[in-house]
């Protein structure tokens, strides 16, 4: 019972969260390490400088500054996302424990 009261808040927990990023998607990613996936397939890692003017401009270590249009994002996903995804997998694991009654 306590874990399906568990999964029930945690499913709950991340369809807000779904909601709450889709309304603004690129709020509070300033000097945040991320990974933006384009629409064409390609995925850029680095550190989000700022937005400004339709764009976001990153910084890569590999390519350097980037200014990507946002028409052309995909999604972003930033290393707090990951933790969250992460700890939501973790929360659908079984339990550990066996109980027994024994008769």
């Amino acid at each position: 019972m306590e874990r399906k009261r568990i999964l029930i808040i945690c499913f709950f927990l991340t369809g807000l969260l779904l909601i709450l990023s889709a309304n603004n998607l690129y709020a509070d990613l300033k000097d945040k390490n991320a990974e933006v996936y384009l629409k064409n397939g390609d995925k850029v890692t680095g550190t989000i400088n700022a937005e400004e003017q339709g764009k976001v401009i990153m910084t890569s270590l590999s390519l350097g500054s980037l200014s990507i249009p946002r028409e052309a994002i995909d999604k972003i996903v930033t290393e707090e996302d990951k933790k969250a995804a992460e700890m939501a997998k973790e929360a659908e694991k079984p339990w550990k424990k066996r109980y027994s009654l024994r008769l």
